[in-house]
């Protein structure tokens, strides 16, 4: 009996003792760490930390348990799995958010909403593009359901647009068309389409005379576009510039375009910077404002290698309706054809070919130009 009352007595002393060992294996913080709580009797600050690697904590937990006398010691592969699970488990979650893809800025693809003056002037364009035929007069609170936009925006743009003319307010509705300012662009646009279609068959028989290119071109800003330039029928030959630019400064079709300018618009241009591409091309200011007068003088410009060293060209304008300066015809040709002497026949003919053209695009009267050369002579061959 009194055996067994000792081994109770001795049961009920070990179990709290036991409670609290292993209270202190099962320390092991989730992110890796394998802390051991301090036994009793020890102050709460003398609590070890294991090491964060997995294998240097695994032994600090499971040696816990050995270095006291009595602690109850749980398999060590049971330790190693549950932490190693918990670490592969926390490193899945590191893992996801590193592969996430970054948020990013993504442009916006409704242009209306870039923001900006780019997104004012996207939205006054489809404004204009609102009105068919069917719809010729608008109301602003149409016009904006129809944009997806405010009342007040389209209130706004269609004031502006209204003081450029490119709307045109009904006084007794109040509501929007289309202003005549845009009727004026686009007969701008027509007499390039116009010229180009009544000039083509008008050329081509012209090429066919000269034996030389023949040319129309258009004034773009600062630099002219050919719209047309028919190869001569000769092995020996410039190859067509169809469709592409060329500086308006130093060539003959520019400035036989520049010569229609008023001062504002010729100013503009002039100030815009000017290359030299090759020895005879002229870059000054005045000397080239003397040129677009002897154009308006004679009616027509020689080109002698200032663009291309090579290529000569004899160009005079074409006449609109209103007798504004549309477009400009040239001749083009090697400095061996094109030679300085025979200049002056040669523009007598450019002239007259353009005045066709000026006819068809309905300019029916033309002041008498008197041809003076201007030229140097070249007897033999060309210089």
């Amino acid at each position: 009996m009194t055996g067994l009352r000792q081994g109770r007595e001795a049961q009920r002393t070990a179990a709290p003792a036991a409670s609290r060992r292993c209270a202190s294996i099962r320390g092991v913080d989730l992110t890796g760490k394998a802390s051991v709580r301090a036994p009793a009797g020890r102050s709460q600050g003398a609590a070890r930390t294991a090491p964060t690697a997995p294998d240097a904590a695994l032994p600090a937990v499971a040696g816990a348990a050995q270095d006291r006398p009595g602690a109850i010691d749980l398999p060590s592969r049971t330790l190693a799995s549950e932490v190693k699970f918990r670490q592969i488990e926390q490193g899945d979650r590191n893992k996801v958010s590193e592969e996430k893809p970054p948020t990013r800025n993504e442009k916006n693809r409704n242009p209306r909403r870039d923001g900006g003056r780019l997104s004012s002037v996207t939205t006054a364009i489809h404004l204009l593009k609102t009105f068919t035929d069917e719809d010729q007069e608008l109301g602003i609170s149409e016009i904006a359901i129809r944009l997806g936009v405010a009342k007040s925006t389209v209130h706004r743009l269609a004031s502006a647009l209204l003081d450029e003319g490119m709307l045109h307010q009904n006084p007794e509705s109040g509501r929007y068309s289309l202003g005549m300012g845009l009727f004026m662009l686009g007969a701008l646009v027509r007499s390039r389409i116009d010229v180009a279609n009544e000039s083509k068959k008008i050329l081509t028989d012209f090429r066919n005379e000269v034996q030389e290119n023949v040319r129309l071109a258009v004034l773009d800003r600062n630099e002219i576009v050919f719209l047309h330039d028919f190869e001569a029928p000769v092995p020996v030959r410039i190859r067509s510039r169809t469709g592409k630019r060329q500086p308006a400064y130093c060539t003959a079709e520019g400035l036989s375009l520049m010569s229609g300018l008023r001062e504002p618009r010729l100013s503009e241009i002039l100030a815009m910077p000017r290359a030299k591409y090759t020895e005879n091309t002229v870059i000054d200011e005045e000397e080239i404002r003397q040129r677009i007068k002897s154009v308006k003088r004679k009616g027509f410009c020689f080109e002698d290698e200032e663009f291309e060293i090579g290529t000569r060209t004899v160009a005079a304008p074409v006449f609109g309706d209103e007798g504004s300066i549309i477009a400009a015809i040239g001749v083009a040709g090697p400095r061996s054809r094109i030679r300085k002497s025979q200049s002056v026949r040669l523009a007598q003919k450019v002239i007259a070919t353009a005045d066709k053209i000026s006819l068809r695009m309905g300019f029916g009267h033309r002041e008498k130009i008197y041809l003076t050369s201007g030229l140097p002579r070249e007897d033999t061959a060309p210089s």
